[in-house]
């Protein structure tokens, strides 16, 4: 059997391309470039492809794409956050605020 083993927090699972329409290339195109094995693990499971453990244990349905998908919920809130600070800050008020404060802290610490 052609199986592929992948590392998850220091174990090993294996999947397979064979049989499957291809479940695991499409996982590792759905995960991205960059994506780590963690990643390409979580898509594989997000398309239902069968993984097992080194003892042979199937691993339950969605174990690995739960908690990819927090992770992802929570890159996505981050990148929220950022956003809404990068708007606030290029405010012409906000914008003027911050250079006066930048120029007391300055002064203040030159004594000027």
């Amino acid at each position: 059997m052609n199986e592929i083993k992948l590392n998850s927090e220091g174990k090993n699972y294996f999947v397979t391309d064979i049989n499957n329409n291809n479940k695991y290339s499409r996982a590792k195109t759905d995960a991205g470039l960059d994506a780590t094995q963690e990643q390409i693990l979580a898509h594989y499971d997000k398309l239902g492809g069968y993984i097992h453990d080194e003892a042979g244990n199937k691993v339950k349905h969605g174990s690995f794409w739960k908690n990819e998908n927090i992770n992802m919920a929570k890159k996505r809130k981050q990148g929220e956050r950022w956003l809404l600070i990068k708007k606030i800050s290029e405010h012409p008020v906000i914008s003027g605020l911050t250079v006066i404060v930048i120029v007391y802290i300055v002064s203040s610490f030159f004594k000027w």
